[in-house]
């Protein structure tokens, strides 16, 4: 399976021009960090539902914290994949396709610790992000003409969307260099694939030297 998909150059080209202006902060208390967790998908593909389910991701982040450590810049990529079924309201069960689903997602986050600086904490924050979105194209025609739609010239089997998110989570300390976290996210994604939901997810953090 494979992200590396036309586009991919203009969201690299994206998260390079948001991490310019972190740079310096990089070797003050910068943090690495991986998750996995699951999300929601909720949404519709032109007129079809998106059946709602859990799809796993997985992701990776860096941290910059500033302002004392009550404020910190995330930048985030996750990737996550699944095959969803396609139904329309009022049609029988020859009317569902199903389509194989993959979704890279990277996107900046600012968030505020509520607590001051401790062993354990707890934060809020909020974002923008871009999707890139692959939907396995044979299959879509497939679905959308089992749901008897005539909309196939305007198929696109990709498709590059705006998110916007909250966020919530905890923190624990694991001595000065590890932490581990819980987090949820609410989060809408506009665009042809409009979708929202809830992604949960835990992780870990490496603090840089």
């Amino acid at each position: 399976m494979s992200f590396v998909r036309p586009g991919m150059a203009s969201i690299i080209a994206f998260v390079a021009l948001l991490l310019q202006p972190t740079a310096d902060a990089a070797a003050s208390n910068a943090r690495l960090g991986v998750r996995a967790g699951y999300s929601e998908m909720d949404g519709t593909l032109y007129d079809l539902d998106l059946e709602k389910g859990d799809v796993a991701l997985f992701g990776f982040h860096v941290i910059f914290p500033f302002l004392a450590d009550r404020l910190a810049f995330q930048i985030a990529g996750e990737g996550s994949s699944s095959e969803l079924e396609l139904t329309r309201d009022g049609l029988d069960d020859a009317s569902r396709g199903k389509v194989d689903w993959q979704d890279l997602a990277l996107y900046t986050s600012l968030r505020a610790e509520l607590l001051p600086p401790g062993l354990l904490g707890f934060y809020v924050g909020g974002g923008v992000g871009v999707h890139l979105t692959e939907l396995d194209e044979d299959q879509l025609v497939q679905a959308l003409q089992d749901a008897h739609d005539d909309i196939q010239n305007e198929l696109d089997g990709s498709s590059s969307d705006l998110e916007w998110h909250g966020l919530a989570g905890v923190g624990l300390g694991l001595g000065s260099t590890f932490e581990v976290f819980g987090e949820g996210r609410y989060r809408r994604v506009e665009g042809d694939l409009d979708r929202d939901g809830f992604a949960g997810y835990v992780g870990l953090n490496i603090r840089l030297p």
